[in-house]
């Protein structure tokens, strides 16, 4: 006997409410990707670094050339 999985995408939407409702916490290293939920690996100290040094460089830009989300 062979079992066939359907699988099941999700939406922007409903990836949101899954956080709003707790099934995914903020602490969960998760993205929705093309309708799946792919667990992340964590960010390792060179990418870190690589983004703390990015982020300082576009701070000291004007406004009107960059906007710079401080996430970390």
């Amino acid at each position: 006997m062979s079992l066939q999985f359907q699988r099941r995408l999700f939406t922007v939407k409903e990836y949101h409410l899954m956080g709003e409702t707790g099934i995914l916490s903020e602490a969960e290293r998760v993205e929705l990707i093309e309708g799946e939920i792919i667990q992340m690996a964590a960010i390792g100290t060179r990418h870190a670094t690589a983004v703390r040094r990015l982020n300082r460089l576009f701070h000291r830009l004007p406004e009107d050339r960059a906007i710079v989300l401080d996430y970390f």
